[in-house]
């Protein structure tokens, strides 16, 4: 009894990963725009002008972009935060949470990290795009409707 249950819960754990595999996210009962491989929100035509036009480094992007950027724009445009979390030590992401609020103080801390390129998620960094639209350090040199690339001015 006790083998068949173990065997019954190992194959449901096992049907479990095999179906959260990108592979099968099409079967799975999402939004359209989120059904697919590659979400709407990836940055793929953004990453594609990032590494056909190479502003400057170092990138300061949203989180969400991360992982696509890490697979496809390393070594170039190394990662300024990914969602593991855990990787990055707490004031890093402090930071990250002030600067893409647009709180007082977030073009300093731009500045502090060196920071000469931004690559931006429209959606979930709103305020921050606004904020870069009026501080006049900030050219826009690409925007569709996942991802706003803004460079600042003086580079």
């Amino acid at each position: 009894m006790a083998d068949t249950l173990n065997a019954v819960i190992a194959g449901v754990l096992l049907l479990g990963a095999v179906f959260s595999l990108p592979w099968f996210k099409g079967l799975w009962p999402l939004a359209p725009e989120k059904a697919g491989l590659i979400s709407a929100e990836t940055p793929i035509a953004a990453t594609e002008f990032l590494l056909r036009e190479q502003p400057p480094g170092p990138l300061f992007h949203a989180m969400s972009f991360g992982s696509y950027l890490i697979w496809e724009a390393q070594p170039e445009y190394p990662v300024f935060v990914d969602p593991r979390i855990e990787l990055y030590p707490a004031e890093l992401w402090l930071d990250y949470i002030r600067i893409s609020a647009a709180t007082p103080g977030w073009e300093e801390k731009l500045a502090g990290y060196g920071i000469r390129t931004l690559m931006l998620s429209s959606s979930e960094q709103a305020g921050l795009v606004a904020a870069v639209r009026e501080s006049g350090e900030w050219h826009t040199l690409y925007e569709d409707s996942a991802a706003a690339i803004f460079v600042r001015q003086s580079d």
